[in-house]
């Protein structure tokens, strides 16, 4: 009621201040717990790490077992493959060896110079070969790189090939090897005509054109490939003359299907056009 009370009491409190040395407890404490902390993160992560690297290790080892069963896959492959291509190139050399020996007994005054010899059809059969591609799912043989190197060949070995200039159209996708095969020996034959066997006026370098374009399908089933060469030589005297240097192309167009022509009224140009079955297995 607003009278003050007589009786009085006094509670004493005492709060301790902080000392020092509880302080620096409390920060060890901490650091050391901070420490455990971080000790006990990096053991968990490098063992995640070392987890992660086992299985890396087991999948690199896996796909290296896998590889090393694509390689010897691929190299069983590969010896198939060159097996079959052996026994092909050497039937066809059989009938290229038959039809050059025809060609010479034919011949009343046989030259060196009418048909080249076996072992030039076989360099150059080796060389297609060479430049195969070999893999498991595509036998692919580059008859663009093969002309290039055909012809880089031929200059090394005769002045008047060497300053030749020789505009390569050649369709660039990959062929099948035995289509390719007697494409090549086409082309090794034309090449010899127009390099080496035309005759060209003094002073003018030889320019040779080949072209091949993609091969067309007959209703069949079957491939027609068509291949030209055109060249700036002089039209030959007589008109066998030419075919008389081209004994393997007329024997091949004559056997597998197609045909051999020529025209120079307007300039000199070979016309070869090879037929293949659909079973792609050309009859020898």
């Amino acid at each position: 009621f607003g009278n003050p009370s007589g009786n009085t009491i006094s509670l004493s409190i005492n709060v301790p201040q902080k000392t020092v040395e509880f302080s620096l407890t409390h920060i060890l404490g901490s650091v050391f717990a901070a420490l455990l902390m971080f000790s006990f993160l990096k053991l968990y992560f490098l063992h995640l790490s070392n987890a992660a690297h086992r299985i890396n290790a087991e999948q690199q080892a896996n796909a290296f077992a896998k590889l090393e069963d694509d390689f010897q896959e691929q190299v069983d492959a590969n010896y198939a493959l060159v097996g079959r291509r052996r026994s092909q190139i050497q039937t066809l050399l059989h009938a290229v060896e038959a039809t050059i020996d025809a060609r010479t007994v034919a011949s009343l005054d046989p030259s060196p110079n009418d048909v080249a010899s076996l072992g030039e059809y076989t360099a150059a059969l080796s060389m297609l070969e060479r430049m195969t591609t070999r893999t498991i799912a595509d036998d692919g043989s580059d008859l663009h790189g093969f002309t290039n190197e055909l012809a880089s060949e031929l200059a090394t070995r005769h002045e008047q090939a060497s300053r030749a200039i020789v505009l390569n159209d050649i369709v660039d996708s990959l062929l099948l090897f035995n289509h390719a095969q007697y494409l090549a020996l086409i082309i090794f034959e034309l090449l010899q005509v127009a390099l080496l066997e035309r005759k060209y006026t003094d002073g003018t370098d030889p320019i040779v054109q080949l072209e091949l374009d993609f091969p067309k399908l007959r209703d069949d089933g079957g491939s027609v490939y068509t291949l030209w060469i055109t060249d700036n030589g002089l039209p030959p005297e007589n008109d066998g003359d030419t075919d008389d240097r081209l004994t393997v192309s007329h024997y091949l167009t004559s056997t597998l299907g197609g045909e051999l022509t020529e025209q120079y009224e307007r300039g000199n140009i070979i016309t070869v056009r090879l037929e293949f079955e659909a079973d792609e297995e050309p009859n020898t």
